[in-house]
């Protein structure tokens, strides 16, 4: 099904300041990483910068999955989505590239984390392990579709 033959139920496109305010209202998505194979898919929060900056934070050891295919050369995606009813919901599809950015630079990782992200507790404990690698998720190119009502046809009649 076509995003045209959805719009025609009621589904619309985002724009980017949807995007945007979206994006900053959430703090959990999905990070698929490329492999040789089928796509690496996490669960992971993030922090947005309110620009094209999405920021994440790995619990990672010296061999680390994750972090060995985040390397910024391959494409990544990230989705990060809402789903409040069958009728209201709303999803980001962002892609990019992924890439560690070093411990100099995790002022903007802080700032970025601290209004929207989840945080499990795991974080702090990793913390001070010194176990925590910082990544920024430079977005490339998004797309948003939300619907906010019911479909038509089921309108109110009075409305």
């Amino acid at each position: 099904m076509t995003v045209e033959t959805l719009e025609t139920l009621g589904i619309e496109r985002m724009d980017d300041g949807d995007i945007r305010d979206f994006l900053s209202s959430q703090g959990v998505g999905i990070l698929a990483l490329p492999t040789d194979g089928a796509p690496y898919v996490l669960p992971i929060s993030f922090g947005y910068d309110g620009d094209r900056g999405l920021y994440f934070t790995f619990v990672a050891g010296d061999s680390s999955r994750k972090a060995d295919l985040s390397s910024g050369e391959d494409p990544a995606t990230y989705l990060v989505y809402a789903a409040e009813s069958p009728f209201l919901w709303r999803s980001v599809v962002c892609e990019g590239r992924v890439h560690e950015i070093p411990r100099e630079e995790w002022d903007a990782h802080d700032e970025a984390m601290q209004d929207n992200a989840w945080h499990p507790d795991i974080f702090e404990r990793a913390f001070e392990t010194e176990r925590v690698r910082v990544y920024r998720f430079d977005v490339e190119d998004w797309s948003g579709l939300r619907h906010t009502g019911l479909p038509p046809g089921l309108e109110h009649p009075d409305r």
